[in-house]
């Protein structure tokens, strides 16, 4: 894990650094250590309450994203038994009972029903080839 992804926030995050701690070196002089030791604390608790705030929606959107993507595989394999179920509703009504005959190729009638049982959202379902 890269803590600067590029080089423009590794220099403003530099330049921030670089001023905020001339900035505390200077007032330090000043202040007792106690009041030194608040301040540091201070600014530690602040960071480490985002940084915490940060992590939490960033593990929030993570669970949305598996949600999501598992709802999505869900419903693809729903459509495939369907589409299984159908195949097999046509092949008792229609096939089975002429398997035997010998003219079999001309008395099972044509069927209509699996026309509209057909739809995938492959956008969707586009998760599943990342590996």
């Amino acid at each position: 894990m890269k803590i600067f992804p590029t080089q423009n926030e590794q220099i403003i995050t530099f330049c921030i650094v670089a001023f905020v701690s001339g900035l505390s070196i200077g007032l330090m002089s000043h202040l007792s250590k106690t009041e030194v030791i608040i301040g540091v604390l201070t600014l530690l608790a602040a960071f480490l309450g985002a940084h915490y705030a940060f992590t939490l929606q960033a593990r929030r959107a993570n669970r949305e994203y598996h949600a999501q993507m598992k709802a999505e595989g869900n419903l693809a394999i729903f459509n495939i038994s369907r589409i299984y179920n159908t195949f097999l509703s046509i092949r008792r009504q229609y096939i089975d009972p002429y398997r035997t005959s010998a003219a079999k190729h001309f008395e099972i009638m044509p069927a209509y029903e699996f026309a509209n049982n057909v739809d995938f959202n492959f956008d969707k379902l586009a998760f599943l080839f990342n590996s």
